[in-house]
Formats: structure tokens, C-alpha cells, sequence
């Protein structure tokens, strides 16, 4: 028994260092980039499109995907995140 604590205080021990943020590291926003590879948006339509409801803006070039089990409710606490594709410029 006394094992056993052991190994489960060694585990809480590694999941919380392994779960540091370091909140003082600036962000370079001229670094980050949002665009993909086409193999990678052919694996997500091909595999992972099935999860997800399309919106389609042609005139904008833009496809919106909201995952299907998001509720209708607008009055829970959560974000409602969508993945925006803008295939004119693979972002």
C-alpha cells in the first residue's frame, strides 16, 4: 500500500512539471504563420471533414468548419471555435 502511494504521488509529480507554462516568453508574431500544405488538407477532408459542418463562401474563397457536436444553446460558457480555410492563398 505504502507502494502504491509512492507511485501515485511520482506520477502527480511528473504530470505537473511535465505541464509548466512559461508565461513570461513573448510570442514573435512575425514568426507565427497559419497556412498548410496541401497533403495535410487533403488528409483533413479526406478523414476528419466527416466530424465537422461545412459553410462554404465562394465569393470570399473561404471554407468554415464547426464541429457538428456544438450545441445550439449560445447560452453556455465555452468558445465556439471554427477552423477557417481560405484556399485562394492556403491559409
Amino acid at each position: 500500500m505504502h507502494t502504491m502511494k509512492r507511485i501515485a504521488i511520482g506520477i502527480l509529480v511528473l504530470m505537473f512539471s511535465a505541464c509548466s507554462i512559461n508565461t513570461s516568453k513573448e510570442i514573435d508574431l512575425d514568426k507565427v504563420t497559419f497556412s498548410y500544405r496541401d497533403d495535410a488538407y487533403i488528409f483533413f477532408r479526406n478523414i476528419r471533414q466527416s466530424n465537422y459542418d461545412i459553410e462554404v463562401l465562394e465569393d470570399a474563397g473561404w471554407r468554415i468548419y464547426r464541429h457538428e457536436d456544438y450545441p445550439e444553446d449560445t447560452s453556455a460558457h465555452y468558445f465556439k471555435t471554427a477552423l477557417v480555410v481560405n484556399w485562394r492563398v492556403n491559409k
